[in-house]
């Protein structure tokens, strides 16, 4: 047979200044060879983005031209972008002709379930004697939560490196401090409980990436998030609404997580099918008493009792795909969420470009911080 190597220049011009692509042309071209009739096999071949696609023996024969595309880095960055786009009609259609693997767009965390299965999953429950709501649809259920407007961050872009060294001295050693600033590290400023208050089902943290010590240009990152769930899993009908719902039976009985103030390790792992940050040690927890009606709950303090300390899958994620999201909702049972999904992806990055699987996580509550300290949160070197 007559083979035609097929150039990936023919269909765009590449800059070879600003890609890297041409390092993997020609492995690229021995694949196309193989799929277009020559046998082989080969490892470790996915034909999606980091973390996805099947790895192990792959027979080349049955691999297509648009997945051995999307293995590349340029189509990654495709794939990345038509994900952030989200250009529905597009990706339909891409979908449609089969140029566009589905699989890339779609997290198991949130495919909808069948509609059938979760009637049957709510009717059996109730008839085990559950208190289930008689419906599939979220949105009717969130209406019953506490709402309010939503919360307004002031002067978080202000905050300095050296401002959240001063916030760290209020509870921590200089040895500590300067352990944790070896790497980059993350910090989590919870707000005041008067806030979680008024705001109980709003993002009203922050989260703050913290270059090492040792670079001249130290630098933070401040992202909106929460470290305290909102209270969808503190009702005990959402509950059991969520168990029917998803069928992953992940909710402690003993009560809502509370993540306490700490030290804590994590590194970059799966997140119900994500890249995200998961524990690398135990963490520890308060936990609130279930409630039977949504207007029972209030958030009176971040230290409820019942405390525990373990491998309780307490991960730092993202809330909605590609979204800034208003609402906590069912996002957290206890978990630490980014209120923007690209604030999570840039964490990753700069961990990633420094070389950094494991970080460092550290959760103050503004509580606990004097009020002269937070006044000089945006100022400049500590005072020894």
């Amino acid at each position: 047979m007559t083979l035609k190597i097929i150039k990936l220049s023919n269909f765009f011009p590449i800059d070879t200044r600003k890609t890297d692509l041409f390092e993997n042309t020609s492995i690229l071209q021995q694949a196309i060879a193989a799929a277009t009739g020559v046998g082989g096999t080969a490892t470790s071949i996915s034909p999606g983005s980091a973390g996805t696609g099947p790895t192990g023996p792959v027979n080349f024969k049955n691999l297509k031209l648009s997945q051995l595309f999307y293995a590349t880095d340029i189509g990654s960055r495709i794939v990345k972008k038509l994900s952030g786009d989200r250009n529905k009609e597009l990706l339909k259609e891409l979908k449609k002709e089969k140029l566009f693997p589905s699989d890339l767009l779609e997290d198991p965390d949130e495919t909808e379930p069948n509609n059938s299965e979760v009637s049957a999953n709510i009717a059996a429950l109730q008839s085990a004697g559950f208190s289930v709501p008689n419906t599939a649809d979220i949105k009717t259920l969130l209406r019953e939560l506490p709402s309010s407007e939503d919360y307004k961050y002031e002067d978080a872009d202000k905050i300095t490196w050296d401002g959240m060294v001063k916030i760290l001295k209020t509870k921590l050693g200089d040895k500590q401090i300067e352990s944790l600033t070896d790497e980059y590290c993350l910090v989590g400023l919870r707000n005041l409980i008067q806030v979680k208050k008024k705001y109980p089902n709003r993002f009203t943290d922050i989260l703050v990436l913290m270059t090492p010590r040792s670079k001249s240009d130290k630098k933070v990152w401040v992202y909106p998030a929460t470290t305290v769930p909102g209270p969808f899993f503190m009702i005990d009908k959402f509950r059991n609404w969520w168990l029917a719902k998803t069928g992953r039976n992940v909710l402690n009985p003993k009560g809502l997580a509370v993540m306490q103030p700490g030290i804590y390790d994590y590194k970059i792992g799966n997140h119900n099918g994500y890249v995200a940050l998961i524990q690398a040690g135990k963490v520890e927890v308060n936990r609130y008493k279930i409630v039977d009606a949504p207007n029972k709950v209030e958030f009176t303090t971040y230290s409820p009792g019942q405390k525990e300390r373990g491998d309780l899958g307490i991960n730092i994620h993202r809330a909605q795909k590609n979204a800034v999201t208003e609402n906590i909702d069912a996002y957290s049972a206890g978990c630490v969420v980014f209120k923007k999904s690209a604030d999570l992806e840039d964490v990753l990055r700069i961990m990633k470009n420094n070389k950094q699987n494991e970080i460092k996580f550290v959760l103050l509550q503004l509580d606990d911080v004097p009020e002269a300290t937070l006044a000089q949160i945006s100022s400049g070197p500590p005072t020894t």
